[in-house]
């Protein structure tokens, strides 16, 4: 059990120290197929995994790098807003049966992992074999908060309606349409996470008292120990070299999520 926890946590951390994203597309399949916990309960011990790893993440990455935290939660809040409106709102409205045909049938769940796994693949693409124009830090960019606030509501909007696997979107977002470098987008995209992951700590309070706290424990320090080598990981490379390899990620796992709903049909 120990040695499970250790690989799966360090996995998460390092991750999410390199690519800013992919904690709970990890968390999730490795808490109810390795450590065989309920899907809606092994939701919970992964918001918790994620929010505190990347709550840590973020500050490391603050302390280190001198992130502007009001242009960090200038991104931040707003997306985190569209999420919980998307979520709590519109996704309830759209209907579980897209189109019923004889032949053809379209259900919402294939709809939306088939939108995140289209726009996953093209990031991917962008990311691993597209030059993008470096503009250093957010700090160094003009301040366009309108557009800063616009882009990041529509982050928020697309990682609503698709759930796990959307803070894949947050990055390549930043990086092309902000200027942002591979390591400043990382680093917004974990407060992203960690609010994001937060509010949905919120919503299963009443899960909360019946969960593992020492298994959720020991599955945390091992995260925050993938986080660290993660981070030094992530030190030594290019920007270029970190959004090539995001690149090359982004394009496994669309290409995974494509095939395994391929297979469903």
């Amino acid at each position: 059990m120990w040695l499970a926890i250790i690989i799966c946590g360090l996995c998460i951390g390092m991750v999410l120290a390199l690519f800013g994203s992919g904690g709970s597309i990890l968390a999730l399949p490795a808490l109810i197929y390795v450590f065989a916990i309920k899907p809606t309960v092994a939701s919970s011990y992964s918001l918790f995994i994620v929010a505190v790893t990347c709550l840590v993440g973020f500050v490391l990455g603050q302390k280190k790098n001198k992130l502007n935290v009001s242009k960090a939660f200038a991104i931040a809040l707003p997306s985190s807003l569209s999420t919980y409106l998307v979520r709590h709102y519109l996704l309830q409205e759209i209907p579980e049966t897209i189109i019923d045909f004889e032949l053809i049938k379209l259900s919402k769940d294939f709809l939306l992992k088939a939108i995140i796994a289209i726009m996953m693949l093209i990031s991917g693409f962008r990311m691993a074999f597209r030059n993008h124009v470096e503009r250093g830090d957010a700090t160094s960019i003009k301040e366009v908060y309108p557009k800063y606030f616009a882009v990041a509501f529509l982050i928020g909007c697309l990682t609503g309606l698709v759930g796990s696997g959307g803070g894949f979107l947050i990055v390549p977002a930043m990086v092309s349409i902000l200027g942002f470098s591979m390591r400043y987008a990382t680093k917004i995209s974990l407060l992203i996470i960690c609010i994001n992951s937060s509010v949905g700590i919120v919503g299963d309070y009443k899960l909360l008292p019946s969960l593992n706290w020492l298994f959720l424990g020991k599955f945390v320090l091992s995260s925050l120990l993938g986080l660290y080598i993660g981070n030094k990981l992530a030190s030594k490379l290019k920007d270029h070299h970190q959004k090539r390899a995001f690149g090359y990620f982004l394009i496994m796992v669309s290409l995974s999520i494509i095939l395994r709903e391929l297979v469903k049909l």
